[in-house]
């Protein structure tokens, strides 16, 4: 394990989110728009829009974020393999995947989720997620 020290101009950086979907990519570095991201989010609105609104099993929809995340179609154009979403390259590309989710219903308890995938998604799974209950 490689240790280093962060430049004195380094800080954390956070930022308000809305209600909604946000997609992020590594690429974006510290601005939370990527190209990738933009061009990723419209798949995962759709597939948002499919899934029952008050859903409370996240098997029921984290096997079809986990198909998204594994995609290795090529924008339009394209013959770059970093243009995918889950890229493969000799010497980079997809090291893990996150699904983060709030599921907050008027009236009941709101449920933090978080899943991790270590590795490419399309060849590994998510672990058991952690989860909180926001009462």
């Amino acid at each position: 394990m490689k240790i280093g020290l962060l430049p004195r101009a380094a800080r954390i950086v956070t930022k308000q989110l809305g209600a909604g979907l946000h997609v992020f990519s590594s690429a974006a570095e510290l601005d939370l728009n990527s190209a990738k991201a933009d061009r990723a989010h419209p798949r995962f609105a759709q597939l948002k829009e499919r899934l029952p609104k008050a859903t409370s099993e996240s098997s029921s929809w984290l096997g079809e974020l986990r198909t998204v995340l594994a995609d290795h179609t090529l924008r339009d154009g394209s013959d770059d393999p970093g243009d995918a979403i889950c890229v493969h390259r000799e010497s980079t590309g997809t090291v893990s995947s996150s699904v983060v989710a709030l599921m907050a219903q008027a009236a009941q308890p709101s449920r933090f989720e978080t899943f991790f995938c270590s590795g490419p998604p399309c060849r590994n799974d998510f672990a058991n997620p952690v989860s909180l209950t926001i009462r």
